[in-house]
């Protein structure tokens, strides 16, 4: 009996193997701001809250440093704004709070978000324009038969759809503005 438990968990070890969380550099989304907006001023990126540290015996999280570099990066290859920082004064501030993720197991992973997103002007106390962005991501089996890479590949795609509908967001707030 003790030789199937063993047998069982070295099994379930090689399918599943050691968790880890998303990269910065695989969630930065591609999207760019359309062609009829321009630049607007200067962002500030508060620091990211309620993301998770994976455990590497669990299923890939999202975690807050790796979220908010990738929310920098996607924003600055956006062109929505004339500059994007993590540190400093800007005309505006994003404040990023991670509300949910769930990464649903099985043959195909699928990875839900939600991220409540609040966009401050500069000297003013009030959100200027608010959303929470509901995004997911199914990974296909055929995307990688290693099952702790097909939890991270769908946390990577579901927070890269959150980014292109921010973006565009964004972008539909920021014309409106002017």
């Amino acid at each position: 009996m003790k030789c199937h438990l063993f047998i069982s968990a070295v099994f379930l070890l090689f399918i599943y193997g050691c968790a880890s969380g998303p990269t910065a550099s695989s969630m930065v989304a591609t999207s760019h701001a359309p062609l009829n907006v321009e630049a607007s001023g200067t962002l500030v990126i508060s620091p990211v809250s309620g993301g998770e540290e994976t455990n590497p015996m669990l299923l890939s999280k999202i975690d807050d440093i790796s979220f908010r570099e990738a929310l920098y990066q996607s924003l600055v290859n956006s062109g929505l704004f004339a500059e994007t920082r993590l540190e400093g004064d800007g005309d505006y501030r994003l404040n990023t709070e991670i509300v949910s993720q769930e990464v649903k197991s099985g043959i195909n992973m699928a990875a839900t978000l939600l991220v409540h997103y609040e966009l401050y002007e500069k000297n003013k106390i009030n959100v200027v324009w608010s959303e929470n962005i509901f995004s997911q991501y199914e990974a296909l089996f055929e995307e990688s038969y290693y099952g702790v890479k097909r939890a991270q590949l769908a946390n990577e795609g579901a927070v890269k759809n959150n980014f292109t509908q921010l973006i565009e967001k964004l972008a539909s707030f920021l014309e409106t503005t002017r």
